[in-house]
C-alpha cells in the first residue's frame, strides 16, 4: 500500500500529458471551426478594456505574495513582503513549464532557503492550496448562484461545492491543531479577506475582458461573469489531471455564461483570456528586473 502513491504518480503524469494535448486539441479544433465568428467578435473590441484586464491581473502580483506573508504569519513564521514579493515574481515564468505545478515547488525551494522548517513548509502549501480551492469554489460559486441564476444539475453542483467549501474553511484550523499546528485566528482571518480580495481582482480582469469583446456575452452583468470565472477556475484547480485547470475551466465556463454565441465560440473566447494571463504575468516578471537591474547599477554608482 505504502508504493502505491509511487505507482501512480507515472500514470498521473501521463494523464495530465494526454488531457493537455486533448485540451489544447479541442480548442484549436473549435477555433478552426468557429473562427468567422470570433473574428467578427475581436473585430468589435475595445482595446482600452483589454488593456485594463491585463492591468488588473498584473496587480493580481502584488496581493499575492501579501496573502503569502499572511498564512505564514498565521503558522508562526515572519516573513518580510520583499521576500515574499520577490519569491513570488522571479519565479513566475515555472508556471508555464509542462504540469502546471513549478511555481509552487520554485516557490517551496526559496522559503527553504529562507531557513523555514520543511515541516511547516508542507503545513503551508496544503493550507494554501485548500484556502485557495475554498475562496475560489465558495465565492464563485455563491456569486454565480446569486447573479446567474443556473438551473438543472449546475445548480446542486454549485450549491454543493459551496457549502464543502465553506466546511473546509471552517475546518482548517481544527485539522492544523490535530496535526501539532496552530492556526493564529487573526492572521488566518486576515488571509481569508486578503484571498477574497485576490478573487475579487481576477473576477474584474476576466469581466473586463469580456466587456471588451461585446458580441460575446448576451449582457451579463460584470460581478456574473466574474464569479463564474471564478467558480470555473476553482473547478479547473481542483481537476487532478488537467494542468493549469486547462480545458476543464473553459468548458465550466461556457456552460454558465448566457451568450448568443456558439459552445464552441464562447469555449474558445474563455480560453483566449490565457493570453490576458501570459500578457499580464509576463509584464510584471520583465518590471521586476528592470527594476533589480536598476537599483544594481544605481547601488554600483555609489559605491563608486
Amino acid at each position: 500500500m505504502d508504493d502505491l502513491p509511487k505507482t501512480m504518480a507515472p500514470f498521473i503524469r501521463w494523464l495530465k500529458w494526454v488531457f493537455s494535448v486533448l485540451a489544447l486539441g479541442s480548442i484549436s479544433v473549435f477555433a478552426w471551426l468557429s473562427h468567422t465568428q470570433i473574428l467578427q467578435v475581436f473585430q468589435e473590441r475595445d482595446t482600452s478594456l483589454l488593456v485594463a484586464s491585463m492591468v488588473a491581473w498584473a496587480l493580481l502580483h502584488t496581493v499575492s505574495p501579501l496573502t503569502n506573508r499572511w498564512l505564514f504569519q498565521s503558522i508562526g513564521h515572519s516573513l518580510a513582503y520583499s521576500n515574499t514579493l520577490s519569491i513570488h515574481i522571479r519565479n513566475l515564468p515555472a508556471k508555464y513549464l509542462p504540469g502546471g505545478i513549478w511555481h509552487s515547488v520554485a516557490r517551496v525551494v526559496n522559503y527553504a532557503e529562507l531557513g523555514i522548517p520543511k515541516r511547516d513548509i508542507g503545513a503551508y502549501v496544503v493550507v494554501e492550496n485548500l484556502l485557495i480551492a475554498a475562496t475560489a469554489l465558495g465565492l464563485g460559486g455563491a456569486l454565480t448562484l446569486l447573479t446567474s441564476a443556473p438551473t438543472g444539475v449546475w445548480y446542486w453542483i454549485i450549491l454543493g461545492l459551496v457549502l464543502a467549501s465553506t466546511v473546509v474553511f471552517l475546518a482548517l484550523p481544527f485539522m492544523g491543531a490535530s496535526r501539532g499546528m496552530t492556526l493564529k485566528p487573526m492572521w488566518y482571518g486576515g488571509t481569508f479577506l486578503l484571498n477574497t480580495g485576490y478573487w475579487a481582482l481576477t473576477a474584474l480582469s476576466f469581466a473586463l475582458f469580456m466587456q471588451a469583446l461585446p458580441g460575446a456575452t448576451s449582457g451579463d452583468a460584470q460581478v456574473s461573469l466574474g464569479g463564474v470565472y471564478i467558480f470555473s477556475w476553482g473547478i479547473g484547480f481542483i481537476t487532478p489531471f488537467a494542468p493549469q485547470g486547462i480545458g476543464v475551466s473553459e468548458a465550466v465556463s461556457s456552460q454558465l455564461i448566457h451568450s448568443d454565441l456558439s459552445g464552441g465560440s464562447l469555449f474558445v473566447l474563455v480560453a483566449s483570456f490565457r493570453v490576458v494571463v501570459l500578457c499580464g504575468d509576463l509584464s510584471v516578471w520583465l518590471a521586476f528586473w528592470i527594476y533589480w537591474a536598476l537599483r544594481s547599477r544605481i547601488q554600483a554608482l555609489r559605491r563608486k
